[in-house]
């Protein structure tokens, strides 16, 4: 537990940051949230996901006051007073208190940071194995708190060595439950384009990719596995971390290939470059 955190309009200590049982996420699952991390104290790329938060919030219909300017202030005093250089910072909106477990209210707000560990170099070195499953998220371009399904399939992944489970329909992939999906045929990177949530990392790395190489976002069906030179998945804690094994098929020769490990590089070059502007402007 961190020593403080956001309450609504308040930063309380961390033993005293609760949420009362009539609140609509304990008893219907219904609210949004968004996850960013701190680079040397500095929140990468928080403007992109402030606004991806209040995008969600604003689709789900939650009805709050928070302006953007009010959570960077708040989230720039809770780095400060939690003292921590790298963190994982969680926006919460909920459909608040209800008097009868079903309408929603004014919504409550709150900005949890802990200290974070990002995965270890094993993992960028060798590849990661990931599971297909059936299934299509009902909401794909809002970022709920909805994760049912990857928590049922958690179990299965840790028996089967995998980190996440990539979803399809039955003939086109989407997205996996906590990452944004890409392979690489022929040096041509391709990622869906539907039925996806917009990944903030999947963003900055078709930007990379478009300047070097060649880029198609459009469906792709499950069956393009098999013919795929490399595999790579990206979100804000993996980064961009190389896919090896999908359920039993090797990717190639199973080892990350050269397209993955240029993006990899040019992503880490692009986040360095984001700190040391930021750090740079306020030292100004």
């Amino acid at each position: 537990m961190s020593k403080y955190y956001l309450l609504n309009d308040r930063i309380v200590p961390g033993e005293e940051a609760r949420l009362h049982v009539s609140d609509l996420s304990i008893l219907r699952g219904y609210g949004v949230f968004d996850f960013f991390r701190t680079h040397q104290g500095i929140p990468l790329f928080i403007d992109d996901y402030i606004r991806r938060f209040m995008r969600s919030a604003e689709l789900f219909g939650l009805d709050h006051p928070y302006h953007p300017d009010f959570i960077k202030q708040k989230i720039e005093e809770l780095i400060n007073l939690n003292g921590y250089q790298e963190s994982g910072i969680k926006l919460v909106m909920t459909g608040g208190y209800s008097e009868n477990g079903y309408i929603p209210t004014k919504s409550n707000f709150v900005i949890l940071i802990n200290d974070l560990k990002l995965p270890g170099t094993d993992v960028y070195q060798n590849g990661v194995k990931i599971l297909t499953h059936l299934y299509t998220r009902e909401f794909p371009e809002v970022k709920s708190i909805n994760y049912i399904t990857s928590l049922m399939l958690l179990k299965k992944c840790q028996e089967e060595g995998a980190v996440e489970v990539l979803y399809h329909n039955g003939e086109i992939i989407s997205e996996l439950s906590r990452s944004n999906f890409f392979i690489v045929k022929n040096k041509v990177i391709i990622t869906p384009d539907q039925g996806i949530l917009s990944g903030i990392t999947r963003s900055k790395i078709l930007h990379l990719a478009r300047e070097h190489y060649e880029v198609e976002e459009r469906s792709l069906r499950l069956d393009e596995i098999s013919g795929a030179d490399e595999a790579f998945i990206t979100s804000t804690l993996k980064r961009l971390m190389p896919v090896v094994k999908i359920d039993n098929h090797l990717i190639r020769d199973g080892k990350p290939g050269s397209v993955t490990k240029d993006l990899s590089r040019l992503f880490s070059d692009f986040e360095d470059a984001y700190v040391a502007g930021i750090s740079k402007n306020q030292g100004a």
